[in-house]
């Protein structure tokens, strides 16, 4: 059966998103159609706002840039009046990530709308309203932040604290908002610790550079049971590290610095027999410690 021309392009639309590379040849044999019908529509994807680009050569054709266009989606009118209204309560916040992607749902969702329904968001416009206290911030700091903190890679920042600005490298957990200031959360290599940073002072954002080897660095091996390995997944560090095994058990293998044996040790001990260390003999003989000084407390006279 010959699809119309509406149902050739969005089904245009999931073949491009899965295949993200391909030649007018292979989308013309599969859809049954001429070279230049499929070019005509990829023209309009293309109109549609989907970022194709052109690759010369012998392995040429084209390839999805950046983002996929998604398949159509069919609303409510309460929906639609809901997604309005979800992005248009961000708009008192001096920074926003995705910011342009916000403005650009607000005028699609406008264009598209019957006009009894543009009424109705004109007149709740004028009735509803969720308000921030507008604070200066930077949304590049905010989407890079965001983006390190789905990765799980640290990245350095220049951070105006006091008494002077201090180059850090962090590990962002997230991002949130509390009247009208961004903060991330973040593990601080600088202090060894969680500390909170307030977006606003947070002068620029940068990948974090390779840490030079370092000859006081040992090796921390551990073999977890299976409530072990849910243990160090919520380590935001050591899960870092975390191999799963098929049986639900695990093994961490990673690069503990000596100035770091007692937190090591620290955590591990708090784990208990859902750990077994392997290495490195500092953090052993330091477990080993504290299990014979609580030995000796309890034992009996």
């Amino acid at each position: 059966m010959k699809m119309s021309k509406a149902q050739r392009l969005l089904a245009l639309i999931i073949a491009v998103n899965i295949r993200r590379h391909f030649t007018i040849g292979e989308l013309a044999s599969e859809f049954g159609v001429s070279y230049r019908t499929i070019w005509r529509d990829l023209r309009e994807l293309e109109d549609l706002g989907m970022p194709l680009y052109a690759e010369v050569g012998a392995g040429g054709g084209y390839r999805v840039a950046h983002e996929r266009l998604l398949p159509p989606m069919s609303w409510t009118e309460q929906e639609a009046l809901a997604m309005y209204f979800a992005a248009a309560s961000l708009r008192y916040l001096g920074a926003l990530p995705f910011e342009t992607e916000i403005q650009s749902v607000l005028h699609k969702i406008l264009r598209v709308v019957p006009p009894d329904v543009r009424e109705s968001i004109a007149a709740l416009k004028g009735r509803v309203a969720i308000w921030h206290p507008q604070r200066a911030g930077s949304s590049h700091d905010l989407t890079a932040l965001i983006a390190a903190s789905l990765k799980r890679e640290p990245v350095q920042i220049v951070y105006d604290g006091l008494p002077a600005p201090t180059t850090r490298d962090i590990l962002p957990v997230g991002v949130y908002v509390y009247q009208g200031f961004w903060y991330c959360p973040a593990y601080c290599y600088h202090s060894e610790d969680f500390r909170l940073f307030r977006l606003d002072r947070i002068r620029f954002v940068k990948p974090a550079t390779r840490e030079t080897p370092d000859p006081t660095v040992e090796c921390l091996r551990v073999d977890l049971t299976q409530r072990g390995v849910r243990r160090a997944q919520d380590d935001l560090w050591l899960s870092r590290y975390l191999t799963v095994h098929a049986d639900g058990s695990g093994t961490i293998e990673a690069p503990l610095p000596r100035r770091k044996v007692e937190w090591g040790a620290t955590v591990l001990w708090g784990w208990g027999t859902e750990a077994t260390v392997r290495s490195p003999d500092s953090v052993i003989d330091t477990i080993r410690e504290r299990l014979a000084q609580l030995t000796e407390r309890y034992a009996t006279s």
